[in-house]
């Protein structure tokens, strides 16, 4: 008896834990360099209203999953013409190299606002250029009860009108390679 209950109870939680939900972490590969935004963040698929994944629409749909995502960012030029990217999840963006991805803000508030939205995010921005910013190029601030964390690796921040990095004193900005020039 004793054997059998033993027995239940083992696969009664080994039927649990497999049916325990796990966040997975989406990949998105951008596809135009259009600025639009995301037709239905929160669905697992990054399409503005043409189908295409822009790289607003990827931050848009990664804010809205849950686990740590990944973007693809090819090499090109991406001009935002909307606002700023509001970064408010784990995200991990992979430009093809600080020399051929740029982000360029056209001259209209930052590009990149990261923000804890009470979750604490770690976010990794890797092998692009940030450009062209009439206030931060990359702002890192808190809001809530986390702390966000920003890693920059091969980064080039330049020609930002009111400095390149901005960071709060509750949260951290780590920098490996980044160079910031040209920035007032």
């Amino acid at each position: 008896m004793k054997k059998k209950l033993i027995y239940t109870a083992i696969v009664f939680f080994a039927v649990t834990l497999i049916n325990i939900p796990v966040a997975k972490a989406a990949t998105f590969v951008v596809d135009t360099t259009s600025d639009t935004a995301d037709a239905n963040p929160g669905n697992g698929t990054c399409a503005d209203a043409s189908a295409n994944c822009s790289l607003r629409a990827a931050i848009e749909e990664a804010n809205a999953l849950a686990g740590v995502d990944i973007i693809t960012l090819p090499a090109g030029t991406y001009l935002l013409t909307i606002s700023h990217l509001s970064i408010t999840s784990d995200i991990t963006i992979n430009g093809a190299d600080e020399q051929t991805t740029i982000v360029d803000s056209n001259n209209t508030n930052r590009v990149f606002e990261v923000s804890d939205n009470a979750n604490s995010p770690y976010i990794y921005i890797n092998d692009l250029t940030i450009t062209r910013s009439s206030l931060y190029g990359i702002r890192s601030s808190y809001n809530f009860s986390g702390m966000t964390r920003t890693y920059l690796t091969n980064v080039i921040v330049e020609d930002c009108t009111t400095g390149g990095l901005f960071n709060t004193t509750e949260t951290s900005m780590y920098l490996d390679h980044v160079k910031v020039v040209n920035n007032r």
